[in-house]
């Protein structure tokens, strides 16, 4: 199959600007990768053990020498590196590239995402600006290129791919609205199951309780020691004999300061240093302390009671939408944490706000997918999939009985919504199966991929494209994007094609994304391909 182009990342961190640019952008390679594309960060300053973090992810980490950032040196080194590389697109993650930055990259033929956090260029020359806080879609972007992408709000949060998997796990539903609001439009008598379904995903503990376990995490480097401060504040509140978690990043220069901390602390208290399996932690919480930073799309996803303190002023509007959707309790600036006054907040917090949890509307609502849709734009597929949640029912239910996909399948006769219900059912749960929907940029449905376990190597794979997205090449892409995230866990499997011989279009599919007809499978009623994914991923 044809292998995306190189991506070119540029993204700096440090002690001063934090690390959430650079692990916002692991979040994009991830998901870039997990379409068979090649990702290049380069960083002017970055700590080691953010660096170290990149590479983890087998994402290429190349460190910029003796260059100022967002200057002239940067841009051309970076022009020179990424058209080596062979990249058709950069993405720019940081308030120093600015619009000459832009430009240079542009006329030198490559095309631009920028990320932006508050409009830090008054006009942009990129092909795409990405802007993932709560009140993005509330700002005026302007660009001087014609037919730049502006991708605005929480739905394209960019979280890691530990929170994907997550989100695909039918242990942890994460329904998409455009689904919701799509069989509401055909099927009215889903529309009361659907609507409970919103309001109770994803699924985490309900039983009302107060704050016990609470995770403070302040970003990854913390120069001006909030953590410690915040530590000390809790201290005073000895009554809730808490379990603290509090994290610290590879840039934060306090770590063993607060070791020292937690020994006098009435709580128990335990310092963390370079964590991995952030979404552990947030199962584990019954609250949270945060930044107003990346970090809060995180928690919001888990929704996590959460108190916040601003830590930079590009943050201030991030919590001002948090406070006004009740989402968060806004702590204050972080110079001005009076032990006294905040103290006595976090007292009320602690016994009230795990009575319930945030549940943000479904315009602002996080489904841990945000790095899949803007992937769909850097790869030109646009299309992304998601494993099926038990929401998507009612869809696949009409995919199934589409008239053209029942006089293409073995068994032409119409499913029943019993039938279907246990089959939907058994094998979304199941480990010996796969169920894919497919969604374009705006989050319309596309059509389905599954696959199911024959024998302990071969799979069998179906596809089916809605009416409204058919004789685009939409099958060919859900079968590729498929075949790419299954092989993340099974690179060795055999994966088979039954197809009736007077199915063209189908045939023509499967022999486009790297299938070869097996005659030794093969009968006059059954066309068989196969691949091994290993010889064309």
């Amino acid at each position: 199959m044809t292998v995306p182009d190189h991506l070119f990342i540029r993204a700096d961190a440090s002690t001063r600007i934090g690390t959430g640019h650079v692990m916002r952008m692991i979040a994009l390679a991830q998901a870039y990768q997990d379409r068979g594309g090649p990702v290049t960060m380069a960083c002017a300053t970055c700590p080691e053990s953010v660096a170290q973090r990149v590479c983890h992810e087998e994402i290429a980490c190349e460190r910029l020498e003796n260059c100022e950032p967002g200057s002239q040196t940067d841009w051309q080194h970076t022009i020179a590196r990424a058209k080596s590389l062979g990249a058709r697109w950069v993405v720019l993650d940081g308030y120093h590239f600015d619009l000459t930055y832009q430009r240079a990259l542009r006329e030198a033929g490559l095309r631009v995402l920028a990320v932006d956090d508050y409009g830090h260029c008054e006009t942009w020359a990129a092909d795409a600006v990405l802007n993932q806080n709560i009140f993005a879609p509330e700002l005026k972007y302007q660009s001087e290129v014609e037919g730049c992408q502006f991708l605005l709000g929480t739905r394209f949060a960019l979280l890691r791919r530990e929170f994907r998997q997550a989100a695909g796990s039918h242990r942890f539903e994460a329904p998409d609205e455009s689904c919701r609001r799509r069989r509401e439009e055909s099927h009215s008598v889903c529309v009361e199951r659907d609507q409970s379904l919103l309001a109770s995903a994803p699924t985490v503990q309900e039983t009302p309780r107060p704050i016990h376990r609470l995770l403070v995490t302040l970003g990854g480097a913390d120069p001006d020691n909030v953590t410690g401060r915040l530590l000390s504040t809790l201290n005073l509140l000895a009554e809730f004999r808490l379990e603290i978690k509090a994290l610290v990043g590879g840039g934060n220069p306090h770590l063993e300061y607060l070791r020292q901390l937690t020994a006098a602390s009435p709580h128990s208290i335990e310092v963390l240093h370079h964590v991995l399996d952030m979404p552990a932690l947030y199962r584990w919480a019954d609250g949270i302390i945060s930044a107003g930073g990346s970090t809060c799309w995180e928690w919001l996803f888990y929704r996590l009671p959460a108190a916040v303190v601003c830590i930079a002023d590009n943050q201030r509007p991030v919590i001002a939408g948090l406070v006004k959707h009740q989402l968060a309790m806004d702590l204050g600036w972080h110079e001005n944490l009076d032990p006294t006054f905040v103290s006595a907040k976090l007292r009320g917090w602690l016994k009230c706000a795990g009575k319930h949890r945030p549940k943000p509307p479904a315009n602002l609502a996080v489904d841990a997918l945000g790095a899949d849709r803007v992937a769909t734009v850097l790869d030109g597929t646009h299309v992304w999939l998601r494993r099926a949640s038990a929401g998507d029912a009612q869809l696949w239910f009409q995919w199934a009985n589409d008239p053209a996909v029942r006089a293409n399948g073995f068994h032409p006769d119409p499913v029943t919504w019993e039938v279907h219900q246990k089959w939907f059912e058994h094998h979304r749960l199941s480990p010996d199966s796969r169920l894919w929907i497919g969604f374009d940029i705006l989050d319309k449905p596309m059509g389905y991929v599954r696959l199911h376990r024959r024998d302990n190597a071969a799979w069998e794979i179906g596809v089916a494209v809605d009416a409204a997205a058919r004789n685009r090449g939409m099958g060919l892409r859900l079968v590729k994007l498929a075949l790419q995230q299954f092989a993340r866990e099974n690179e060795s499997a055999t994966i088979l094609a039954r197809i009736k011989p007077a199915n063209a279009a189908s045939l023509k599919l499967f022999r486009a994304a790297g299938f070869a007809d097996d005659s030794t499978r093969a009968n006059p009623d059954c066309c068989v391909l196969v691949c091994k994914l290993i010889n064309i991923i």
